[in-house]
């Protein structure tokens, strides 16, 4: 069977993918690093002369080596750098080539190690974004081998789907909360998944007694209501306290500029920025909590023909439509979820780093105390869509209880099989 080439990977023999790193935009982007560096080393020995150069310091041709010896490897690597990987079929290998150019070193490993393509979130830090990564899963729990990684869910997958189909191996989608096994000849299809074993995914659960979200029966499908976050008096409190600091710092103020004869403008200046800080802005931070309690809310139609969300706020209202042919699969996502799938997250990546057992900071459900002591501030992230165009989700925050409930209403209107 001829797979499509997509992305990065290609099929370059029927027997043979391929993926390759390296050249391009990068090769661009480094040639000017290479000649600066290659200008900074010529000028440090003096071969090219540079202007003002008896007014510097002794030593300072050693600096101008020196950075042009980091100039032109950053420059080489980027321009003349080359990633490659192969996966043989025929041969039942995995091969992946780094050098310059043309292959200086090789790693070759066996398939026959690997059982499925992963496909799992990884979560990003303040230098880098939120990536989806593709990669194939050791038979014995060791070392995953990364493949392909990007910012995109619907990038991601079909890079997966595409390897898992030529290699005739199911994937495993751990973008969420709960795996979802898809097998090789389903992966084509829209909804095959099925949870993995450890995973109790369809249930029936009982409408909670209280409910923020409010549902409306229509004649093809359902319409969910999620209001924001009801303005309660308790958060009167906070701006209660700046009045109270207003009240006792304003009649200070008037009375020592009163008794120092302040001029006008410096007087209202000082008395200005109390009131600005203290007043003004809490009580525009009121008028809008309120304002945002009563208008804002998301409005989700689901039928048949896919699931419209609608977000409701202030001033403008945003559409998002996803058809049900690009519906992937469903999943929801509480703070019970997101609390055990945080922990097997770095379980995955100790193990990973080939650091050995994840002992008690939680792989195996046991997590020391003050671990636990933030659980309480973890949220639920609502139901998600997984679509074509990526990841779509609604509810955040609500109720665990809640999230299950809207979770299996909507899966049971649109008809799937519980992923």
């Amino acid at each position: 069977m001829q797979l499509q080439s997509r992305g990065k990977i290609n099929q370059v023999a029927p027997d043979r993918l391929m993926l390759k790193e390296g050249g391009g935009c990068l090769a661009i982007f480094g040639i000017p690093f290479f000649l600066a560096g290659i200008f900074m080393i010529l000028g440090g020995f003096g071969i090219i002369p540079i202007e003002n150069s008896p007014e510097t310091m002794d030593l300072s041709w050693i600096v101008f080596i020196m950075m042009g010896l980091i100039f032109t490897a950053v420059g080489g690597v980027l321009a003349l750098g080359r990633r490659r990987l192969v996966l043989d079929i025929s041969r039942g290998t995995l091969t992946r080539s780094i050098g310059l150019l043309v292959p200086m070193r090789h790693t070759e490993l066996s398939l026959h190690f690997y059982d499925s393509v992963n496909l799992r979130f990884a979560p990003g830090d303040s230098d880098s974004a939120d990536r989806y990564l593709v990669s194939l899963r050791a038979k014995d729990g060791g070392k995953d081998f990364d493949l392909y990684s990007s910012t995109q869910y619907g990038d991601s997958r079909e890079q997966a789907v595409l390897v898992g189909n030529f290699l005739c191996i199911p994937m495993v989608d751990a973008s969420t909360d709960h795996e979802t096994v898809i097998q090789s000849d389903k992966l084509n299809t829209a909804f095959g998944g099925q949870p993995a074993e450890n995973e109790e995914h369809d249930f029936e659960v009982a409408q909670p007694a209280v409910m923020r979200t409010k549902i409306q029966q229509l004649p093809d499908g359902i319409q969910i209501v999620i209001p924001e976050k009801v303005f309660k008096p308790a958060r009167f409190a906070k701006y209660v306290f700046s009045a109270l600091i207003l009240i006792i710092i304003i009649p200070e103020f008037v009375s020592f500029f009163r008794d120092t004869n302040t001029p006008d403008v410096i007087k209202y200046v000082f008395l200005g920025f109390p009131i600005l800080i203290f007043g003004i802005l809490p009580l525009i931070g009121m008028i809008f909590s309120i304002m945002r309690a009563s208008k804002t809310r998301t409005v989700v139609t689901v039928n048949a023909g896919g699931i419209e969300i609608e977000y409701h706020g202030i001033w403008r209202r945003r559409v998002n439509r996803v058809p049900a042919a690009d519906i992937l699969g469903l999943d929801y996502s509480t703070a019970e979820t997101v609390w055990k799938s945080s922990l097997q997250r770095a379980a995955q990546q100790k193990r990973n780093q080939g650091s050995g057992d994840f002992g008690s900071t939680g792989y195996d459900g046991r997590t020391p105390r003050w671990i636990q002591a933030f659980r309480k501030f973890v949220k639920s992230k609502g139901v998600i869509i997984k679509s074509r165009s990526g990841l779509v989700t609604f509810g955040a925050g609500l109720p665990d209880q809640e999230v299950q409930y809207l979770f299996m209403l909507v899966k049971r209107v649109l008809g799937l099989r519980p992923t």
